[in-house]
């Protein structure tokens, strides 16, 4: 996460997340420790997965094309 957050020009004030048991405990933990607020979709609410997945193809046409990425370590921004 500490890497993730080192890439973005920008402070992230919380994260979403569904409720697998790899964004549980200290996943979650680490979040709350960086000062941000993690939040998890309600279960048993199947539209909001949705907007998430909407969420992630608006991100792969709109952001992902702005990305020269050659690998998980050369992540530049196309500007």
């Amino acid at each position: 996460m500490n890497y993730v957050l080192k890439k973005f020009p920008f402070r992230i004030n919380a994260i979403q997340t569904n409720n697998k048991y790899e964004f549980q405990s200290t996943f979650h933990w680490q979040i709350q420790d960086l000062g941000m607020n993690h939040k998890f979709i309600r279960v048993g609410t199947p539209q909001l997965k949705v907007k998430v997945e909407r969420s992630h193809l608006t991100v792969k046409k709109d952001f992902y094309p702005l990305l020269s990425y050659t690998d998980d370590v050369d992540l530049n921004l196309k500007l």
